[in-house]
């Protein structure tokens, strides 16, 4: 059942906030400890919500006084003073305030479908494998812990605590949109209270200290748009912005322009093989003269928001069938067969809702050059890998168990701050008959698009299955969730 508090706006106002003040270190400190918090003690592995039902029990940690079916904070026992004692406190022992209703009922529930310059990426850039590794995050959130933990707040420095509302949701909360009307309405919930103080925290523990004026901590990593391409994600987080002059990035466009035509190549040799015919594709010859500079943005992930009415309970019951033991390296690998053509009204209007997604961030992350990506409804966030030819996935983090933590690690991630063993991300498991069975001639023929059933955790009684006995699923278009049947959050 959804919580109530989506069909009555009212479950979401938060508290109103405390009179206006004039702004000095004693009346700022005064307003912390109105809004004072109940920490939250962390923990990971098996004590698991699922997905993002509102409980007073959470992954990492419960908090007894703690409303999380309105997203209200509630008084500590504990001054505010011991409560933050540093940046790992801020980003943990804070209430997120729940996502707002969407304006109606059946509303915002659809998502666009596959274009064609998804579709024509390089054929050395299609995806092939999806990995369920819900621990995803865990090593780097040791590390986090304590990179966070050493970066201590002084609340008797006025830069201190200015500084420190940047990593607080409930402080931009009201002045966020109350009902979500668009899409564009979940941007402004996930950049104010997920991935804002993400950044903030990762400044502080690049400069080494907490300060008022974010001019005094490096520029980057940043958030941003993306610029006009022909694939857009909702958001990127910048390493840093490189200015190039014309002839520079006219020789970049063009070496881009003829990987792209080696590649696509290859792709028509299967295509004919497959009974496809070739692909109609037009390269520029050169590139567009300009006069000026250009400002090129070097990315570290990318971001991709949805409205938590299309992310619904079911939209992904395929890829987190796998049930999370909370076991280091637990991880379970899908065959994705990439689809064979593109024209309107084919193939492209034939996938699912949960193919579609996959698609869009899977090109999002080749479109950029980047190996990291988040999907968010802000109700629900999932963190995204991508490795060769794989894109993993983590477990889902929903709203109530401090997400902007779980961004703070992966974007430790991107930035190679923290660095995986093998062991921590581990290699697809893919059985050596999957060439064969799952050959890209083969699922083409056979017009499978998507996740390839016979490799679905469910599919194989609740536990992946090796050599002969993942062999013998046969090859079908594993169907997604229905749309209409989908429990509304």
């Amino acid at each position: 059942m959804p919580p109530a508090s989506h069909n009555n706006p009212e479950q979401h106002i938060l508290p109103t906030t405390p009179p206006e003040r004039a702004l000095t270190p004693e009346s700022v400190a005064d307003v912390f400890s109105e809004l004072e918090l109940t920490p939250t003690a962390r923990t990971t592995g098996a004590a698991l919500v699922k997905d993002d039902t509102p409980t007073k029990s959470t992954a990492r940690g419960t908090s007894a006084s703690h409303s999380l079916q309105t997203g209200q904070p509630t008084r500590s026992t504990k001054p505010w003073q011991e409560t933050y004692k540093n940046m790992y406190d801020l980003l943990t022992c804070t209430s997120m305030p729940q996502t707002p209703p969407i304006y109606e009922r059946d509303k915002l529930a659809s998502t666009k479908s596959m274009t064609k310059a998804e579709f024509d990426i390089a054929e050395d850039d299609e995806l092939m494998y999806l990995v369920h590794l819900p621990s995803m995050l865990d090593p780097a959130e040791v590390i986090a812990k304590e990179m966070l933990s050493a970066t201590p707040v002084d609340w008797k420095n006025r830069s201190n605590v200015i500084f420190s509302s940047h990593c607080l949701p409930y402080v931009p909360s009201r002045l966020l949109p109350q009902v979500i009307a668009s899409e564009g309405d979940v941007g402004p919930w996930c950049d104010s209270t997920i991935l804002r103080p993400a950044l903030a925290a990762f400044r502080a523990c690049q400069a080494k200290h907490v300060v008022a004026q974010l001019a005094e901590h490096p520029p980057h990593p940043s958030l941003s748009s993306a610029p006009n391409e022909h694939i857009i994600p909702d958001r990127v987080l910048l390493k840093d912005v490189q200015f190039l002059d014309v002839n520079e990035a006219r020789q970049q466009q063009l070496a881009e322009v003829e990987r792209l035509r080696a590649a696509s190549q290859e792709r028509d040799r299967v295509r004919v093989a497959s009974g496809f015919k070739p692909l109609d594709r037009k390269f520029p010859e050169k590139a567009k003269d300009g006069k000026r500079p250009i400002a090129k943005q070097i990315p570290l992930l990318t971001v991709e928001l949805k409205t938590h009415h299309v992310w619904q309970t079911t939209l992904f019951k395929n890829l987190f069938s796998m049930p999370d033991l909370g076991t280091a390296g637990q991880s379970h690998t899908m065959r994705f067969a990439w689809p064979a053509s593109w024209h309107e009204g084919g193939d492209e209007d034939k996938l699912d809702k949960e193919t579609r997604i996959i698609i869009q961030v899977w090109c999002q992350m080749v479109q950029q050059k980047i190996n990291y990506g988040m999907l968010s409804s802000h109700q629900n966030t999932v963190f995204l890998i991508r490795r060769g030819k794989a894109l993993y996935f983590s477990r889902k983090y929903a709203f109530s168990r401090t997400p902007q933590l779980s961004a703070f690690c992966h974007l430790l991630l991107a930035a190679e701050t923290v660095k995986y063993t093998e062991k921590e991300l581990p290699s697809p498991n893919v059985p050596k008959e999957w060439a064969t069975l799952y050959s890209r001639e083969r699922l083409w023929s056979s017009g499978t698009i998507g996740l390839v059933s016979g490799t679905v955790w469910r599919d194989i009684s609740g536990r992946p299955q090796r050599g002969k006995a993942a062999a013998q699923a046969q090859v079908q278009v594993q169907p997604g969730a229905d749309e209409s049947d989908d429990d509304e959050e």
